[in-house]
């Protein structure tokens, strides 16, 4: 099928349709984030949190969860950082410890 359109035109087209409505998904998810106010859960907290620190912002080890439950927080370190415990080998010890946790009914 032959097109009437060069390349360059389609592609414009394309950004100045898709621009807008990226935009207001955009707008939709600021506003949800900036309106949510969560709720207190009423049970125990398990956080999976990497053993290396990629700054030294957070002081807090349960990194603000402990504001969010009645209960407490238990932090289990994982090794890697925030990117590298998705990799391989520390996503292993992850999943081991996710494996244990679910198998022993933590929710």
């Amino acid at each position: 099928m032959v097109s009437i359109l060069s390349q360059e035109s389609k592609q414009k087209s394309w950004r100045e349709l898709a621009i807008p409505s990226m935009f207001t998904v955009f707008q939709a998810n600021s506003q949800a984030t900036l309106s949510y106010v969560p709720k207190i859960y009423p049970h125990r907290i398990t956080l999976l949190r990497s053993g290396e620190k990629l700054s030294a912002s957070h002081q807090d080890p349960t990194l603000g969860w402990s504001d969010l439950t009645a209960e407490q927080v238990e932090v289990i370190r994982v090794p890697g950082n925030h990117l590298t415990m998705l990799r391989k080998p520390c996503v292993e010890v992850l999943a081991r410890q996710l494996n244990t946790l679910l198998g022993a009914g933590i929710k």
